[in-house]
This record gives C-alpha cells, structure tokens and sequence, in this order.
C-alpha cells in the first residue's frame, strides 16, 4: 500500500471514531416502586434500571442515601457493588419508624468509563391499621343482624393477629376471629369497632354507626315468610330487610297491620288470611293474628262474606286495618259479587264486632266487579278506604269508598301504570300508605312506588317506580295513616280578574272522583280567610268542568284581595289551591313570566316590570299548596330578569310561580318537563 493511501485511511478512521464518541447515550437510572406504602419493619425491595452507563453491563457501584424519621436495615449510606448484569439491581431494605422517607440511589460505572446516573423514590411507613365492613354507616331492623368482617394492613411478622370487637348494648358473640355476627336488640344507634392486635401492634378501626329502626312495612309471599321491611316514607327506597317474621298457617291470600291500639291490640298485630280454594271456601274467610315479633300466631275467628244460604266460592279475597283498629275485608268471585266486612282487631285474642253490612253487593263507580281479580286495601288518615285492583297483565286501578259507616259504592280514583309502561307484566296485590303520603304497591315481580306528591297533581293515571325487584310477592301491610292523602281532583286553572270593582275568579278541573264541592275563600292583607261563596263539583272522571265566581268588591275599603279555592272530597277530606291576588288600582308589578316553559334544563328566568325598586321574594309551589323553592331579590325599576335558583331539584309536574312585593302576587303556572 503507498503511504499516501494508508494516512487517508488512518484519517477516515480518526474521523468515524470521533463522530461516533459524540453520539453516545446519555446516563440515566429509574427505581421502582415509585412513592410506595408499607408497614414499619417489613422489608421492602427496590428495582434499579440503568442505561447507557457502558462497560459491557459490568462493574457498578449502587449507593443509597435514605433519609427519614427512623434508622434503615442496612444502614444508610449503603452500596452494593456489581461485577455483570448491572443493567438491573434489585436491593432490599427495612424500615424501622413511621414517617415519609426519601430514597436516593447513584449509580456509578466503575471499569470501562466513568458513566454516573441518580435516581430516586418516596416511601411512606403507615402504621398498622384495622378496617371494618360494612362501613361508616349501616341500617338494620330490630333484632336483625349484621355479618361484620375486618381486614389488617401494615401489621408486620406473621404471628397471629387476634379481634376484639365492640359494640355497647349489641350481642356480640365471643371469640377472637376476624369477622363476627352482631345482633341489635332494639332501636337506636350503635357503635360498631374492632381492635387488632399483633404481638405489640395495636390498632383500632374507624367505627361503623348502625341505626336499628321499627319496621315500617311487611309484605307476604304466598308460603313464604311474612317479611318485615323499613322504608323510607318520602322516598320509598327501602332501607332494611327483608327480615323474616314468622312462617304463616298456610299459603297467604292478604295481610293486614294494626296500629298499637292500648285497650284492644296494644302490640299491633299483624292480621292474615290464607289462599283458600274458591271451589271450597263457601265465602267464608279464616282470619289469623301474630304478634309483630313473630310469636302467637293463632285462627282468631272467620267471617261468612255471603251469608248462610249463600255458599258461593270467594276467589278474591283483601284484608286492611283502619285507624280506629277494626279489619276490613273485601272478598268477591270475580264476577257478580263484591262484599265487604269488618272486625275489631284484638290482638292474639278472638276477633270481635263483626259486621257483614247485610252481605250486600257493593257497587263499582267507572268500572266492574272483574277489576277485582287482584288487588289489597289500605286506609288514609281520615278513614278513606283505598281499594286496589288488578286483573293479571291488565289493568290496575285504585278505587275508593264512599263511606265506612254505611259502605256501598267503590268509586275509581286512579288508573296504575308502571313507569314507561302501560300495564303490569304480573299480577299486582298489595297496597300500604307511608307516613308522608305515598303509596308502595306490591307485585309478582317487586315493590313499587308511587311518589304522593307526583299522585296529587295527576288524578286520572299515576305512575308507580320499581324500587325493589323480587318475584312472590301477594301483599303488603303497614300501619301508617297519613292525613295527607291526596285528593281526587286535578285543578288544570285558576285565575281571576278585577273590572269595575268586580272580581272575577275563575278555575277549570278534570278527573273529579268522590268529589263534592268547592268553598272560594277571600283574604285581604290580614291573611285571614273567609268562605265568601261555594260551587258544588259537576265535573266527573272522564271530562273537564269549568267554574265562574263574581265577588263585588265596591263596598270594601281595603285595596289588595287574596283569593283561594278550598277544594273538598265526598269524606270531608279537602285540600287548598296556590292563592292568587287582585288589586283595585294599578299594580306595582306587572307582566310576570317564566322562560323557558316548560322548564327543560337546569336553568329558568322570571321576567317582571317593576314601578320602582324594591326587594321581592320568588317562591315556587307545587299544586298542593306546598311551597318547593324560595329566594330574595333586589329589582330595579323597569324590567327585571331574575335566575331562578335551584330548579333543577324540582320533580317533573306542574307549578306556581309567586313574586311578591309586599302585599303584591303575581303569579304564573309553568311546568318542569325535563
């Protein structure tokens, strides 16, 4: 080779070595894990990867510096030396204390370079901690249990761990085992811990609260148990249960529970009968009492529906308490025949004060004895018998009765539909007041619910919600009566207007059932009604009806009017409107409105000409009468827009809305319909 021709090469080499040194890659190292829990003295490994540290993945150095509350095993600074496959290292260590320790490892190439790479993590030494479930809260009847369980985190060794559970005024079982069965006696609220212990590790949990309630509903499921639920009165969710009273005599046909009465029942027995053969019952009803705690269940007596010369089988066969504490029965065939009785409940002890009202037929109003295939009772606070019906897969109604003193006629107050649905896919059976109002309703697949706010505003078709789905179920009994039942009339319109010292006042209304009359009542600014006039209903189930009432207000001296309507049920049940106000001379406010309406999203604005400034109060009502939202707002004079405020809480339905300034209202109807 000439020389010339070897130094080009030799250059060309130079040339591709140092290009490539100043390409090599960068150093670097990462750890794992990264910002880890642990307990105190357990060992705890980390994982170090490096790369582009060279030397052929041999000869390093790992020192670790740890900082924090309490010493490390082994000692820091610590290093630990590689002689091949250094690319990963894993290295344990023990912490002694609890507290937050950082961990910081370099890493050094020894042979072939001089490469250094750092890394760090943060580890957190928790101490040992117990935990419990159910937890924090929990519901359960009295008398149920609760199957607790408990789990440790952080304990170090491996000795055994034993449990001591508290929970004051509870059964707790002995033992020292991690889960425990816990039984709670009677109402009120209890307590629940458990404290681990671990040679000298202790810790104790966070307490479950258990709040122990009455029940508030039972329910039947033809041979099954009678059940014992509580539920919420205003949502209807159901809170506890089932809970399992007693087994009945035999298969269930209807089931009623009586208030404490103290001279007759003072324990509020629950009342059943049993699903006797229509072909062999001759219309006789056996009638069962047991003691709410499921002891004494004993025949106390039996009612001949028909009367001795009549034998006829009864297949539908309902049984409610009233709140005067006498058992009411509705049985029939089907067909042609629809009786009804009462007894006085007496707890265990023979029924006495029966009455069979001659074994007269009752007479259905907008509908048939056939809707009765189906059905249960249930009473109101004032004594209104609420009658449900059903024929399997069709129609569901609830009627109700015209008197208890002198019972003839079933009148139809409402149509039943599940939510979204037409009809119910099984057979519906039972019914049961809450305390606020509302109704449950029991069928061959579940419990539902149908909310009393939502039944006051719609009196042709309500809706009922599944809250509890379950299959056999063929009644439902509480001993709630509410007074606030809601009244079979829907109020569409109610308005008024002043000419020539005139006010007119005007309202229209659909679906009125069992209905008998409205009282227009007057206030000036004092608030105090008045019956000035009143209107007997001439409306019916299927139509509309429209009223008209003139009051002549020339001899009056006061200024401003307040108007309502007393609405009244044939039982003497009755209900109000919203007010609405008029005025002799010209208003301070004036062309209130609402937007959008219907309301269709979580957003509305009241629109309103105000003479001058002022502050006004907004208040949202439902048809009721019950006041739902309520706010203040400062108003210039002119026109105003004012947000209302929280109208995304309101339920779909229809409302009022009031703006008052002083003993001014103006006021709009608009609806929610999202």
């Amino acid at each position: 080779m000439k020389k010339s021709t070897f130094l080009r090469a030799l250059a060309c080499l130079l040339l591709t070595l140092g290009f490539t040194a100043g390409k090599s890659t960068a150093q670097t190292a990462s750890i794992s894990p990264q910002n880890a829990t642990i307990g105190a003295n357990t060992p705890q490994a980390f994982t170090v990867t490096t790369t582009g540290m060279g030397g052929s993945n041999n000869d390093r150095t790992f020192v670790y510096t740890i900082t924090g509350p309490g010493s490390t095993t082994p000692a820091s600074p610590a290093t630990f030396n590689c002689t091949s496959g250094c690319n990963t290292q894993s290295h344990s260590f023990t912490f002694s204390a609890v507290g937050v320790y950082t961990v910081s490892v370099t890493v050094t190439q020894t042979q072939g370079g001089s490469a250094t790479a750092t890394t760090s993590t943060t580890i957190t030494v928790a101490p040992p901690t117990v935990t419990i479930s159910p937890a924090p809260t929990a519901t359960v009847l009295t008398g149920g249990s609760i199957n607790f369980s408990s789990s440790i985190e952080y304990f170090s060794g491996s000795t055994t761990t034993t449990y001591a559970w508290s929970a004051p005024g509870a059964t707790v079982p002995s033992g020292s085992s991690s889960s425990k069965t816990i039984t709670f006696p009677t109402v009120g609220i209890y307590v629940v811990t458990v404290t681990a212990t671990r040679g000298s590790q202790v810790a104790t949990s966070a307490p479950t609260v258990v709040n122990v309630v009455e029940p508030n509903m039972y329910a039947t499921a033809g041979s099954g148990a009678i059940t014992a639920y509580h539920m919420n009165a205003v949502t209807g969710n159901i809170l506890a249960g089932p809970q399992n009273v007693v087994t009945p005599s035999g298969s269930t046909a209807a089931l009623g529970l009586n208030k404490s009465i103290p001279t007759f029942d003072p324990g509020g027995c629950l009342y059943y009968t049993l699903n006797t053969s229509t072909a062999s019952n001759n219309g006789i009803v056996q009638i069962y009492a047991v003691n709410r705690n499921g002891t004494g269940n004993t025949l106390v007596g039996s009612i001949d529906m028909n009367g001795v010369s009549d034998n006829t089988g009864l297949g539908f066969v309902r049984l409610g308490m009233d709140p005067a504490g006498y058992g009411w029965i509705i049985a029939g065939n089907g067909s042609t025949q629809l009786r009804i009785a009462k007894f006085r409940g007496n707890g265990t002890n023979p029924i006495t004060d029966v009455n069979t009202f001659g074994n007269v037929n009752l007479t259905v109003t907008n509908g048939a004895i056939s809707d009765f295939q189906n059905g249960d009772l249930a009473f109101s606070g004032n004594g209104t018998l609420y009658a449900l019906s059903n024929t399997t897969g069709g129609p569901t109604y609830i009627y109700t009765l015209n008197s208890t003193s002198n019972p003839t006629n079933l009148g139809r107050k409402w149509t039943v539909i599940p939510a979204g649905g037409s009809t119910f896919s099984g057979s519906v059976n039972g019914i049961a007041f809450t305390t606020a109002g509302s109704i449950h309703v029991s069928t061959s697949n579940g419990i539902f619910f149908i909310d009393g706010n939502t039944a006051s505003q719609q009196t042709g078709t309500v809706e009922a919600s599944l809250i509890f789905s379950a299959t056999g179920f063929t009644d439902l009994a509480s001993s709630a009566f509410p007074e606030d039942s809601p009244l079979p009339v829907k109020l569409l319109d109610f308005s008024g207007s002043l000419r020539n010292n005139v006010a007119t006042i005007q309202w229209k209304t659909e679906s009125e059932v069992n209905f008998d009359r409205f009282e227009v009542e007057r206030s000036s600014k004092n608030n105090n009604f008045s019956t000035i006039g009143t209107e007997t209903a001439r409306g019916g189930s299927s139509r509309t009806a429209s009223y008209s009432f003139a009051d002549n207000l020339a001899n009056e001296t006061e200024n401003v009017f307040h108007y309502r309507l007393k609405m009244i049920d044939t039982d003497g049940k009755f209900t109000y409107s919203h007010i609405i106000m008029m005025r002799k001379s010209s208003a301070g406010l004036k062309g209130l409105s609402l937007a959008p309406n219907p309301v269709v999203s979580s957003t509305a604005t009241a629109r309103v000409d105000v003479s001058s400034s002022t502050t006004v109060t907004l208040r949202v009502m439902d048809l009721s009468g019950k006041l739902v939202l309520q706010q203040k707002n400062a108003v210039a004079a002119g026109v105003n827009s004012i947000p209302v405020l929280n109208v995304q809480q309101l339920q779909p339905g229809t409302y009022v809305l009031q703006l008052i300034n002083g003993d001014e209202i103006q006021s709009v109807r608009f609806t929610v319909a999202r």
